[in-house]
């Protein structure tokens, strides 16, 4: 955070993970492909079947909620970051007091082992190699920042974020046997769905 510039435009990316992820698999699902369609969307589950079941099997929470001086002054740059981070460790709070008087939700659990926001990323990069050369690149990128915003707001630790980006090819559901065609430059620009191609397909007898 070399400059508050830097840590507001990390902050407003990471915060912005969701909505890639949503546009991520829009993309996809555009695909005349099918196949390519059925694989983005099952390596997508499995990865986050896996995430789960590793945030169980390995409990661990980030630096800025086991190490939180090393973050002083920095909320003017992280307004984001902060504001739900203090949500989170309030309600994990909650869950350790175990208190029937102070309920907490159950959609606002804390983990960091593995990344799974560098990890979707990842697995989009992986997928585009292939299937979308076009954004092979912007999907990297996409990564590294997420990677970087992932420290920078103190969410993760690197490790979290090197084992999504390993995580990510097991999941990745290319076998060059049963590779689905590259996207033609048709198909990225009237993002075409499989309905319409199938109908494209139909022929009066």
């Amino acid at each position: 955070l070399a400059t508050p510039a830097v840590g507001a435009w990390l902050d407003a990316w990471y915060a912005f993970w969701l909505a890639s992820l949503v546009c991520g698999l829009a993309f996809f699902a555009a695909s005349a492909d099918p196949r390519l369609r059925r694989g983005v969307v099952l390596s997508c589950v499995l990865l986050w079947a896996a995430g789960a079941w590793l945030y169980v099997l390995l409990p661990a929470v980030g630096p800025i909620f086991a190490f939180p001086e090393l973050f002083e002054g920095l909320e003017d740059r992280l307004p984001r970051a902060r504001a739900a981070q203090s949500l989170l460790w309030e309600n994990h709070r909650r869950v350790l007091a175990a208190d029937p008087a102070a309920p907490f939700r159950h959609t606002l659990g804390v983990a960091a082992l593995p990344s799974l926001h560098v990890a979707f990323h990842a697995l989009f990069t992986a997928w585009a190699r292939h299937a979308a050369p076009l954004l092979f690149w912007p999907f990297l990128l996409a990564t590294g920042l997420t990677f970087m915003g992932s420290l920078a707001t103190g969410w993760l630790y690197a490790v979290d974020g090197d084992l999504g980006i390993g995580l990510a090819p097991l999941n990745y559901g290319d076998r060059s046997a049963n590779r689905p065609p590259p996207m033609t430059t048709y198909d990225l620009g009237t993002l075409r769905t499989g309905a319409i191609v199938e109908l494209d397909n139909v022929r009066p007898d």
